[in-house]
C-alpha cells in the first residue's frame, strides 16, 4: 500500500495545504492543519513540500491541486507562491478554506470566502484544528453543488486571539455562561456562541444542556439573519432531546430548501428515534436536490433494515434509473450490517447507466471491511465493471481492486487478476486507471516486474511508473532506472530520485556528471547518491547545496540520511552546524 494510509482508488478525498515553505509554519502545520484532517473519514493531507515526486515542484502542485478535493491556503504574509497557487485552484474550481494570522493578509476580494483567523501560540492553533474540521467536513458535505461563486456565500466564522483566550481559560461550562453570548445583539458573537455549544455538545452522546442555553438556541431560530437561524438548527440537534427533536420535524416542512438541508441534517445528529421514518417520508416527497443529498447522507449513517428495505426495492425496480439509482446504491453500501450492501451487489449491471456505474464503484471503493458473505459478489462485480464498455468505468474498477486486493479487504481479491485485466486492455483505460490511482501509489515490492512491463507497453506511462518505483529496491529496478540518468532526459531528474534513495556503485560516473552539468535538484540528488556510498567530495557538496538553498524543500529531504550519518561523528561548531542544516530541512 502506499505511505498513505487512506485505502479508496476512486473516492478517497485529497486535501492539499498550501503555505509558505518556512519553518515557523511547520508547526501550525502539524498542530492544526494535519491534526484537524486526521479525524475526518477517507480524507488524506498533502502539503507541497511533503511530495516526494521527481517531476519539477509546480508540475507536483499543478497536479496536487487538480487531484484535490479540497485546498487549505495559509495566506499569512500574503506569499506570492502561495497566491499563485491560490489562484490555480479557484480556475480549477476547487474549494478553499483561508486561514491566516490576520485579516490583513487577506486581499480584499477574497474575503467573501470562508477565512479563519489564528495567532501563533498553542491555545489559538488548537483552535483552529477544531475550526478546521468542521469547515473542511462542511465542504467535502457538499462537494458536488459546490463552487467557488457559492462557496463565496458561506458564513464568515474568524476567530480571533480574544477568543482563544478565553475558550482557553475556561474549558469547563459553567451554568449560564453561554447564554448572554447567544442573546447578544452582536451577530458574529452569537454564531460564535451556537458554535461553541455545538462542538461541546456534539462531543458526548450524553451532554446534558443547561435549560437556558436550549431556551436561548430557540430564541436564535427567529433571527433576522439566515446564518445565526441555520447555525441555531444544527445545534438543536446536537442538544439531543425530544422536545428539540420535535422542534426539528417542524424545520424540515419548510418550504426553504436551505432550512429544509439543515434540518435534515441537525436530525441526523439528534439520536432521533422518529428520524429514519421521517425521513425516508421526505425522500419520497422528492424535495430539492440539496435536501436529497442530505438525506442521502443521514441515511446512510443513521439507517435500519427500514432504509435498507425501502432503497432495496428501488434498486429491483425494473424502471428505476438515473438519480434514484444512484442515491439507492450510495446508502445501500454503507449499510452492510443490515443488508444493504448485499442488496447493491444484487442490482442488475446490464440496466445501470455510466453515472450509476461510476457510483456504485465508488461505494465500493469506501468500505472498510465488508462482511465476509459479500466477498465473493463484490469480486464478481468488480470483474464486471472491469469489462465495462465505459473507459471510465473501466478505469476505477481496476483502480479499486488495486487498491484493496491482499490487506485492505482481507486477501480475497487476487492482485494477479487485477494484472491480467490491466494487460488485457487498451491505452485509453490505462489511462483512466491511472488517473484514478492518482498519487496514492498503490503498488507493492513484488508489483515491481509488472511496473517495468506496463512502462514498456505504454510509454506514455512512465512518469506514474517511475514514481511507483522510486521507493522499490532491487538489481531490476535499478537496471530500469538506470536508462534514464543520460543527459536531458525528461526523466533523468526521476532517476536521480531513485539512486538518491537506492544509491549503487554503477551510475557514479552518471552521479558525477550530474553534479558538474545539471541543474535544478538533480545536482543534489547526483550528490546524495555518491556522498551515500561514501564519496567525500559529495559529502561536501551536499552540505553546500543545502546551505545555499539551491534545491527545492522535497529534494534536501533526501539529504537528511546524509547530513545524519556525519553528524554522528561530528563535534563542537561542526555538530551545530549540521543540526542548524538538519533542522533547516525538517
Amino acid at each position: 500500500m502506499s505511505a498513505k494510509s487512506k485505502k479508496s482508488a476512486i473516492s478517497d478525498k485529497t486535501c492539499f495545504v498550501v503555505m509558505p515553505f518556512d519553518l515557523a509554519f511547520d508547526a501550525i502545520y502539524e498542530n492544526a492543519i494535519l491534526a484537524a484532517i486526521d479525524p475526518i473519514p477517507h480524507l488524506s493531507c498533502v502539503r507541497a513540500d511533503d511530495i516526494y515526486g521527481p517531476r519539477p515542484i509546480m508540475a507536483d502542485v499543478w497536479r496536487s491541486i487538480q487531484n484535490a478535493d479540497i485546498v487549505v491556503a495559509d495566506l499569512t504574509g500574503k506569499n506570492p507562491n502561495v497566491l499563485y497557487e491560490l489562484g490555480l485552484a479557484h480556475a480549477t474550481q476547487k474549494p478553499v478554506v483561508l486561514i491566516a494570522q490576520s485579516m490583513e493578509d487577506i486581499p480584499f476580494d477574497l474575503r467573501a470566502i470562508r477565512c479563519l483567523v489564528y495567532q501563533g501560540d498553542r491555545n489559538s492553533r488548537d483552535v483552529l484544528k477544531q475550526q478546521l474540521t468542521k469547515a473542511v467536513s462542511e465542504y467535502l458535505r457538499d462537494a458536488e453543488t459546490a463552487s467557488p461563486e457559492l462557496l463565496a456565500q458561506y458564513v464568515v466564522l474568524q476567530i480571533s486571539a480574544k477568543v482563544a483566550a478565553e475558550r482557553s481559560r475556561d474549558t469547563s461550562k459553567k451554568e449560564g455562561t453561554t447564554s448572554p453570548r447567544l442573546t447578544s445583539k452582536d451577530p458574529m458573537e452569537q454564531l460564535r456562541a451556537l458554535a461553541d455549544l455545538s462542538e461541546e455538545a456534539g462531543e458526548s452522546y450524553s451532554y446534558k444542556a443547561d435549560p437556558t442555553d436550549v431556551a436561548a438556541v430557540v430564541e436564535c431560530l427567529d433571527s433576522p439573519h439566515g446564518e445565526i437561524m441555520l447555525a441555531a438548527i444544527e445545534c438543536l440537534g446536537k442538544l439531543k432531546s425530544k422536545v428539540n427533536a420535535y422542534r426539528l420535524h417542524q424545520y424540515v416542512e419548510d418550504p426553504n430548501p436551505a432550512i429544509q438541508e439543515a434540518a435534515v441534517r441537525a436530525i441526523g445528529s439528534s439520536y432521533d428515534r422518529n428520524a429514519e421514518e421521517l425521513l425516508l417520508e421526505l425522500f419520497d416527497d422528492r424535495p430539492a436536490f440539496s435536501v436529497r443529498k442530505a438525506i442521502v447522507d443521514v441515511l446512510g449513517r443513521i439507517g435500519t433494515e427500514i432504509t435498507v428495505s425501502r432503497f432495496g426495492r428501488i434498486i429491483r425496480d425494473t424502471d428505476a434509473t438515473g438519480r434514484r439509482l444512484r442515491e439507492a446504491v450510495k446508502v445501500l453500501c454503507k449499510l452492510d450490517h443490515y443488508g444493504g450492501l448485499q442488496a447493491a451487489l444484487d442490482v442488475d449491471l446490464d440496466k445501470l447507466d455510466t453515472p450509476t456505474k461510476l457510483t456504485l464503484t465508488e461505494s465500493l471503493s469506501e468500505l472498510e471491511f465488508p462482511s465476509g458473505s459479500t466477498h465473493r459478489k463484490i469480486e464478481t462485480v468488480l470483474a464486471t465493471l472491469m469489462e465495462d464498455a465505459s473507459v471510465d468505468v473501466r478505469g476505477g474498477a481496476l483502480a479499486v481492486w488495486c487498491m484493496n486486493s491482499s490487506e485492505d479487504w482481507g486477501g480475497f481479491l487476487d492482485r494477479e487478476i487485477f494484472w491480467k485485466h490491466l494487460f488485457a486492455v487498451n491505452e485509453d483505460v490505462v489511462k483512466a486507471f491511472l488517473q484514478a490511482v492518482g498519487l496514492y501509489r498503490p503498488f507493492v515490492t513484488e508489483d515491481a516486474p509488472h511496473l517495468i512491463e506496463l512502462q514498456k507497453k505504454y510509454p506514455f506511462a512512465t512518469d506514474e511508473v517511475m514514481n511507483a518505483l522510486y521507493d522499490k529496491a532491487g538489481l531490476e529496478v535499478a537496471d530500469f532506472m538506470k536508462q534514464f540518468v543520460v543527459p536531458d532526459s525528461s526523466n533523468t531528474q526521476s532517476a536521480f530520485v531513485y539512486f538518491a534513495r537506492n544509491p549503487i556503485e554503477d551510475v557514479a560516473d552518471d552521479c558525477r556528471r550530474e553534479m558538474r552539468e545539471g541543474s535544478a535538484n538533480t545536482p543534489l540528488l547526483a550528490a546524495v547518491c555518491l556522498a551515500r556510498l561514501g564519496d567525500q567530495d559529495a559529502i561536501e557538496f551536499v552540505k553546500d547545496q543545502v546551505k545555499m538553498d539551491m534545491a527545492y524543500p522535497w529534494a534536501k529531504k533526501y539529504a537528511i540520511p546524509v547530513l545524519q550519518a556525519e553528524l554522528a561523528g561530528a563535534s563542537g561548531a561542526q555538530k551545530r552546524t549540521l543540526n542548524r542544516l538538519i533542522k533547516s530541512i525538517q
